[in-house]
């Protein structure tokens, strides 16, 4: 079974990611899903800087993106990428404008 990752361990990956490749978190684009490859897609090319953390169950995963979005301005995924999944995901790149 894959690992999974408390609400504390993927906000803090996701602040060290947003510090280290661009300090502005409303560059960023984060949701849940289901399966992080759908998601990112055609994303992870080109200079775009991706994460995805799996989390215990979906609402931790969610608990970790309202956070996100509340405390630091980060941009909520579109309705069509949101999925309700266990999965946490950050995207920061040309094409992060969901």
């Amino acid at each position: 079974m894959e690992r999974a990752y408390s609400v504390a361990q993927i906000q803090f990956e996701c602040l060290r990611y947003i510090k280290e490749f661009g300090a502005e978190p409303a560059a960023w684009v984060a949701g849940t899903c289901t399966d992080p490859q759908l998601v990112l897609g055609g994303r992870a090319t080109g200079g775009v800087v991706w994460l995805t953390k799996p989390a215990l169950t979906p609402r931790a995963a969610r608990m970790v993106v309202d956070w996100l979005h509340r405390r630091y301005g980060v941009v909520l995924a579109s309705s069509e990428e949101w999925t309700d999944g266990r999965y946490v995901f950050l995207i920061h790149g040309p094409s992060s404008s969901a």
